[in-house]
């Protein structure tokens, strides 16, 4: 009896010695984020259509230094979604104010025609007008019933007044918004040649009336048609109202742009896609890179818009870990979530967690490195770097400009022969030519310097998408 005692204690023994040595080596965990899954590695991958892939400049991180890493967020679609479109509900926002007379009036209005004539009978289209005042010249119709009056309605489009473009806006957005369905993709397209002068013209305020459209399953894309517009404010609107931003020089591309346009809405497949980061409380958020984004306690939302076939966007933010101890530590765990546009706007998400290991061995942790991850931050790093430079030009330091840009050249190029990267050295090579157009193009104020700015500032917001 004795024996079977001893031989009882000596099992449960074994058993909580053994309960406490798991305890002691799994990852920290903060109480509200229990029922994630125990991440395996720095780089996951989950979900359909949409795939969501979470990644850490890698696999390990070295002990007792500054603990930074990046963590990147890609979300891709499909290439060829096999499914019905889903029905677009868009609406036309057109400037029509004097700068706009003649050609750029005569093409903006081209291009509208073309891009109603390639809708679907089960679009729906809404038409608004602004100049000093804002005209409403068709509210939201499906176009099976609408489409010759739309067409008319431009046909009778002419040239008058100043721009109250944050009127078009509201009233853009208003008659998507009157327009949706569950199923529709949502849509304003405002174009403009010139600068906000009427109205609500303070970009905060056109920036939060933007934000909260897409927050409504809105999303405003912006157009800028020749050299005199305010290519920031645009480019503001579009970010906060989670769509697109295009400098166009010459008005006669505009038909190719809205077919592009046409052609990229009805290959939609995730809307109102956004990803939260939910970060282990001993992990700071250091610097988040060109996305638009809210914060929050303990992590952060990022807003991606919509996302079509074949299309990946990406976050990527800089991170500081803990690094008082060895071995392995939850970082974050990211969340995707949208509406399926191939499944009747069914809401979906993906959820993976992402960790790494605390390591004091410098080689290992060197060795362990996402090649992937540091070679996508080099790239984004070039292009904030260029613009930052473009933005030191504009204020009319031109050699400023240049020396900043001589740096993010080398640092490109030599980021480029470390990954052996074809794409940072075509970067190095893009920035050597800035250098070279700002030289030729003069004062940043003339003809060619505002080109100069709108076009660089328009291959930045690409390249950061």
């Amino acid at each position: 009896m004795r024996r079977t005692t001893l031989l009882t204690a000596f099992a449960i023994l074994l058993l909580v010695v053994g309960l406490i040595a798991d305890l002691a080596a799994s990852p920290r965990r903060h109480p509200g984020l229990m029922r994630k899954p125990v991440p395996t590695a720095h780089r996951q991958t989950a979900g359909t259509p949409l795939t969501l892939t979470a990644a850490l400049a890698g696999a390990r991180v070295l002990g007792q230094a500054d603990g930074l890493t990046h963590l990147l967020v890609e979300v891709k679609a499909p290439e060829s979604p096999n499914s019905v479109r889903p029905p677009l509900n868009v609406s036309l926002v057109i400037d029509r104010s004097g700068s706009m007379a003649g050609r750029k009036l005569r093409d903006a209005v081209e291009a509208a025609r073309r891009f109603v004539e390639g809708l679907a009978d089960r679009d729906r289209v809404s038409l608004v007008i602004y100049d000093s005042t804002v005209d409403t010249l068709v509210p939201w119709t499906t176009l099976s019933e609408g489409r010759a009056r739309v067409l008319s309605a431009l046909s009778e489009v002419h040239e008058r007044g100043g721009t109250n473009l944050g009127g078009g806006l509201i009233e853009g957005i208003r008659q998507a918004r009157a327009g949706s369905t569950e199923r529709t993709v949502n849509r304003v397209i405002l174009l403009s040649d010139g600068q906000a002068n009427e109205g609500i013209t303070a970009p905060s305020a056109l920036a939060r009336i933007a934000a909260a459209a897409s927050q409504h399953r809105v999303n405003v894309t912006t157009v800028g048609v020749g050299d005199d517009y305010n290519e920031d404010l645009m480019m503001l609107i579009a970010s906060r109202g989670g769509g697109g931003y295009h400098y166009i020089r010459d008005s006669r591309a505009l038909a190719r742009l809205f077919s592009a346009e046409l052609k990229q809405l009805a290959s939609t497949v995730g809307r109102n896609v956004r990803v939260e980061v939910e970060l282990e409380p001993e992990v700071r958020l250091d610097e988040v890179y060109s996305v638009a984004h809210s914060r929050k306690r303990h992590g952060i939302t990022a807003r991606l818009g919509d996302i079509f076939a074949g299309q990946t966007r990406k976050a990527i933010f800089r991170l500081a870990v803990p690094v008082d101890s060895t071995g392995f530590v939850d970082v974050a765990r990211v969340v995707l979530r949208y509406d399926n546009a191939l499944a009747d706007g069914k809401h979906m998400e993906a959820e993976v967690s992402v960790g790494m290991i605390v390591d004091p061995d410098p080689d290992a942790v060197a060795a362990a490195e996402d090649r992937d991850v540091g070679e996508k931050v080099a790239l984004v790093r070039t292009v904030i770097e260029m613009d930052r430079a473009v933005r030191v030009y504009e204020r009319g330091d031109t050699k400023g400009a240049q020396r900043a840009l001589a740096k993010a050249k080398d640092r490109a190029a030599t980021r480029a022969a470390a990954y052996g990267s074809a794409a940072l050295a075509g970067e190095a090579q893009r920035v050597e030519s800035l250098v070279d157009d700002m030289e030729e193009s003069g004062h940043w104020d003339s003809q060619a310097g505002r080109h100069l700015r709108k076009a660089s500032k328009a291959s930045s917001w690409s390249a950061q998408q």
